[in-house]
């Protein structure tokens, strides 16, 4: 079964415990690193997330804008 696509909440509360882990466990220098690279692997896709986001709403904004502007004239 291939893994479900975790959303942006989701991806935020495991970053969150990930942040949480490091700041409160005695880590190993290797747990340590394992969990830095999965916190960074999280945190580009958060990233992609809202920039996607921010790219439709620009999209929908400026499209809104053209519509209203057509309807006053």
């Amino acid at each position: 079964m291939p893994p479900r696509k975790q959303n942006y909440e989701d991806m935020i509360k495991k970053l969150q415990l990930i942040i949480e882990k490091m700041e409160n466990e005695n880590l190993s220098l290797e747990e340590a690193i394992k969990s830095y690279e999965e916190g960074v692997k999280l945190t580009t896709s958060l990233y992609k997330i809202l920039n996607d986001a921010e790219g439709k709403i620009n999209i929908l904004s400026s499209n809104g804008e053209e519509e209203f502007n057509m309807c006053e004239e």
